[in-house]
């Protein structure tokens, strides 16, 4: 364990060391917490090199944008400026804001959230199935179905003008 400036910490972490002020490794093996207020928590291989970036309950994770965060799965990574990758495997966000859900998805676009799949290769935004963006536009890669309720999906926006 190494720690370069004060106050900084490891705790029930192997091999595992701070840099950056502020910066922790909790239950974590193999940590690199070098951003300012960045922390591994329950995290195996990880890295959290932004300034108050986080990765939580991963394997191989990196949060190197500001305020970014990686939360479950394995082999994720936040790059953007308040992006996140939440329960995904092999995945990524890379543009501020981005958040992406799933497996082998790239989420580059700003201020966005993206739901993908993909079995196999290297992430990809040709993996988003359902994308939601900062204007309300929906973008869907499959179909729409409608609930039994409903007999027609127009009715639910008929007194829209």
């Amino acid at each position: 364990m190494r720690s370069q400036s004060e106050p900084l910490g490891n705790m029930a972490s192997n091999a595992s060391w701070t840099e950056g002020q502020y910066a922790v490794n909790i239950g974590t093996t193999a940590g690199i917490a070098s951003g300012q207020s960045s922390a591994n928590i329950g995290v195996t291989t990880g890295t959290a090199s932004g300034a108050n970036s986080t990765n939580i309950g991963t394997t191989n994770a990196v949060s190197s944008g500001a305020q970014s965060m990686v939360v479950g799965g394995g082999g994720n990574t936040a790059s953007g400026d308040l992006s996140a990758v939440i329960a995904g495997n092999n995945s990524q966000a890379t543009a501020s804001g981005a958040i992406t859900f799933g497996r082998r998805t790239l989420n580059n676009t700003l201020r966005s959230l993206a739901f993908g799949d993909g079995a196999s290769g290297a992430a990809s935004s040709a993996n988003t199935k359902f994308q939601v963006l900062s204007n309300g536009n929906v973008n869907i890669a499959g179909t729409l179905a409608q609930n039994v309720t409903f007999t027609d999906i127009v009715k639910m926006f008929e007194n829209i003008t």
